[in-house]
């Protein structure tokens, strides 16, 4: 997918590091300064190693895309098939597991393209719903979500190093 100035393309398994860098620097841009170093260190270590993000490229129920902005790299987001919350049971869905998108690049409507293009993706894939975690106290996130379409339908445990956090369940019917 491409804008005037936001491009959107798959990530190769061969671009691992990039994508590890990329998690590293968007995860800490926006949670080190909410919590605990101690915290955000175990979390880096358990969830944002290329061996782990390797693991993840490969296994076809991941889908990973990086957004470009002018050419520079942006930001990147995870879809997830192949697990849905029990409240979607009845649905056909996938969860944009991770959306993030660097500090500079914030406001430049990078998000909306990534939102709208995992609704087109889901739709081509055969899905009807499209959900999402997000963290009870991310305020931006909420009014982002909620302003493009997305409602509350649950909550579950996100456990973050040591620190057990609630996030939201949010989801948005996508079907045609």
């Amino acid at each position: 997918m491409k804008t005037d100035l936001i491009t959107i393309r798959k990530v190769d398994i061969t671009e691992v590091e990039l994508l590890t860098e990329l998690s590293i620097a968007t995860f800490c841009d926006s949670y080190a300064h909410v919590n605990t170093k101690e915290n955000l260190e175990k979390y880096l270590a358990d969830n944002m190693q290329s061996s782990k993000l390797q693991y993840e490229l490969e296994d076809s129920n991941n889908s990973f895309f990086f957004a470009y902005y002018n050419g520079s790299i942006a930001g990147y987001i995870k879809l997830r098939k192949g697990y849905e919350p029990i409240e979607l049971f009845e649905t056909i869905s996938i969860e944009l597991e991770r959306i993030y998108v660097l500090k500079e690049y914030k406001g430049k409507k990078i998000g909306a393209a990534f939102i709208k293009y995992c609704e087109k993706y889901a739709i081509e894939t055969g899905c009807n719903t499209l959900w999402l975690g997000v963290w009870e106290h991310n305020a931006n996130a909420l009014k982002f979500y909620f302003h493009l379409g997305f409602e509350i339908f649950g909550s579950h445990v996100f456990l973050f190093g040591n620190d057990e956090q609630t996030d939201l369940l949010m989801k948005k019917n996508i079907a045609i």
